[in-house]
């Protein structure tokens, strides 16, 4: 629940959150997915980044931050999207 909580907090206050701290975040949440044990990668899943496309279907602006967004958490959130019946925009399948 903290995870998501900090991922609605991130989507809500994107504007205050400097590019290089956006990037540092979203660059975290990938190492996560990376190299961290099974219950951390589902945090990360579940939590923060289902926050963040649920704030997406609200009108947060996505696109803006995919460049930060790194493979695994790309191929989660197209996943997601597929699996939610949501049509992922051309955009979320650039550079897959």
């Amino acid at each position: 629940m903290l995870l998501a909580r900090i991922g609605t907090n991130f989507s809500s206050n994107i504007h205050s959150i400097p590019r290089e701290s956006q990037r540092e975040i979203l660059g975290i949440a990938e190492e996560v997915l990376e190299s961290g044990d099974e219950e951390e990668k589902a945090a990360i899943a579940t939590g923060f980044l289902e926050e963040i496309l649920k704030a997406w279907d609200e009108g947060f602006d996505l696109k803006s931050l995919w460049e930060f967004v790194g493979p695994r958490s790309r191929s989660f959130c197209l996943d997601w999207n597929e699996f939610s019946g949501v049509a992922s925009p051309e955009w979320m399948h650039q550079g897959q």
